[in-house]
């Protein structure tokens, strides 16, 4: 076990290449003056990424041990982000490409099966 495993992480992932973003700069200024030292990695504004967290429990706690599904939890709306591959034909290669819905409604019909054990399940959901 490293030291950094049971730590709280978040890490941005250019969707280009699939990998963790490198640093682009040493030194950013914000817009109050202040300034900040070391690897970073500036995201503009409108830029796609992904982003994937680590989240540690609080003290006697667990993470992930109830998940309410109701109307007042989860929004009217989504935004949805796809990504995907095509072959060309005029060349026969594939190109990656993304596709965005910024404002789509789940459908009503939508079923979430949750089990603690067992086969996975499939998640088909209608927009």
């Amino acid at each position: 076990m490293h030291e950094y495993d049971q730590a709280e992480l978040v890490v941005y992932i250019d969707p280009k290449t699939m990998k963790p973003y490198e640093p682009n700069t040493g030194i950013f200024q914000r817009k109050n003056g202040s300034v900040v030292n070391g690897n970073l990695r500036v995201i503009k504004q409108y830029e796609v990424y992904y982003k994937w967290t680590r989240t540690k429990a609080p003290k006697y706690t667990t993470l992930g041990s109830r998940i309410i599904v109701d109307a007042t939890h989860y929004p009217g709306t989504y935004r949805l982000v796809g990504e995907t591959y095509a072959r060309t034909r005029k060349d026969g290669k594939d190109q990656r490409y993304q596709f965005e819905i910024p404002l789509c409604k789940m459908s009503s019909d939508t079923s979430l099966t949750l089990e603690a054990a067992g086969d996975p399940t499939t998640f088909t959901m209608n927009l």
